[in-house]
C-alpha cells in the first residue's frame, strides 16, 4: 500500500509540475501577445480619431476607420500618421522609394519626391527632398508656406530659422503664416568675403529669393571692381542705369583691393511704394603701385521695368 501511495504521489507531483509549466508558458505567451499588440497599436498606427493603419496582402499598408471600414486601400510600402489629418506614405517610383503625403481620405496632397516628412511645431511640416536633402516647408493645409528650398531648418519659440548656403532667414510663426523678420547674407569674392545684415528695416519687403539675388549682384559688382573687368556689367543693371555705374568710377590703374567684412544693408520704399536697397561698406582702392585710398562705397538697387532687381547707382566718396 505504501508503494502504491508513493506512486500516486509521484504521479500527482508530475502532473502538477506539468500543469504549472503549461500555465507559465501560457502566461508568457499571453504577455508577449499583449506586448506585441500594444506595440503595433502605438501612435504611429492609431490616431486620435480611432483610424487604424493595417497590413494587407503582400505586406502593403492601408487605413481603416474606427468602425473597421477601409478608407485607404492597402497599397503603400509604409504608412504613418503625421496627425489626425495627414499620413506620410512610401511607394516605389522610377527613381526608387519615395515619401509623399496623403490626407485622411487617401488623396495625395504632397508629391512622392521626398525622403522624409516630419511634423514641425503645431502647424507646419518639413519635407526633405530625396537626392539633394533640400527642405521645403508646408503649412497646416499642406500648401507650400515658403517657396525657398532650404539647406537646414529649425523651430524654436515660434521662430523658424532657414538657411540656404551661407544665408540665414528667420521667420515669425503666427496664425497668419510665416513673416520674414531678419536676414543675414554672406558672400565671397576672390580671397575676400563680406556679411550683410539688414539694419532697421522690414525684412518682409523682399522675399528670401530676392535677398539672395541682390546679394549675388553685389558679389558680382565687387568681383568686377577687384579685377577691373566690367564686361559683364550689363547683366547687373539695365540700359537706363548702366551709365550710372561706369568703369570710370575707378580711374585707370585703380582696383578694389579690400572690402570691410561688415556691410550695412538698408531697405526703404520709394514714392511709388517700390522697395529700394542701399548697401554701404568701407573699401580700399589701389591708386598706384605704392598708394591706396580708403573710400566709402554705396550701392543702390531697385527693380527694373521688367520687375528684375538691378544696380541703379554706385558711389565712392
Amino acid at each position: 500500500p505504501d508503494r502504491r501511495l508513493n506512486k500516486h504521489i509521484k504521479l500527482f507531483v508530475v502532473i502538477l509540475v506539468a500543469v504549472l509549466v503549461l500555465l507559465i508558458v501560457a502566461t508568457v505567451s499571453f504577455s508577449l501577445n499583449v506586448s506585441k499588440n500594444s506595440e503595433s497599436h502605438t501612435d504611429s498606427s492609431v490616431n486620435a480619431n480611432g483610424n487604424v493603419i493595417f497590413q494587407g496582402d503582400e505586406d502593403l499598408y492601408g487605413m481603416r476607420d474606427a468602425s473597421g471600414n477601409t478608407i485607404i486601400d492597402a497599397k503603400w510600402e509604409q504608412l504613418r500618421f503625421l496627425d489626425t489629418e495627414y499620413l506620410s506614405a512610401v511607394t516605389d517610383t522610377a527613381g526608387g522609394r519615395r515619401v509623399g503625403v496623403l490626407d485622411s481620405s487617401g488623396n495625395i496632397v504632397a508629391p512622392f519626391v521626398y525622403q522624409d516628412v516630419q511634423v514641425l511645431g503645431s502647424s507646419y511640416y518639413m519635407a526633405t527632398f530625396s537626392g539633394n536633402d533640400k527642405i521645403v516647408i508646408y503649412d497646416s493645409t499642406f500648401r507650400v508656406a515658403e517657396t525657398m528650398t532650404a539647406d537646414t531648418c529649425s523651430l524654436k519659440e515660434d521662430v523658424l530659422t532657414l538657411t540656404k548656403g551661407n544665408d540665414q532667414f528667420q521667420f515669425a510663426v503666427n496664425d497668419y503664416g510665416l513673416t520674414l523678420q531678419s536676414v543675414a547674407l554672406s558672400r565671397s569674392f576672390g580671397e575676400q568675403s563680406f556679411t550683410a545684415t539688414l539694419e532697421h528695416a522690414d525684412a518682409a519687403l523682399l522675399t528670401p529669393q530676392e535677398w539672395i539675388h541682390t546679394a549675388d549682384l553685389l558679389q558680382s559688382l565687387l568681383t568686377m571692381m577687384s579685377t577691373g573687368d566690367f564686361s559683364g556689367l550689363d547683366k547687373l543693371t539695365d540700359q537706363s542705369h548702366e551709365e550710372a555705374i561706369p568703369s570710370a568710377v575707378l580711374q585707370p590703374g585703380q582696383s578694389l583691393t579690400q572690402t570691410e567684412p561688415d556691410v550695412l544693408l538698408h531697405a526703404e520704399t520709394s514714392d511709388q511704394q517700390e522697395p529700394i536697397l542701399t548697401w554701404q561698406a568701407s573699401v580700399s582702392l589701389q591708386t598706384s603701385e605704392s598708394d591706396s585710398a580708403r573710400k566709402a562705397m554705396s550701392v543702390t538697387m531697385a527693380k527694373s521695368q521688367q520687375e528684375v532687381w538691378v544696380i541703379t547707382e554706385l558711389q565712392l566718396s
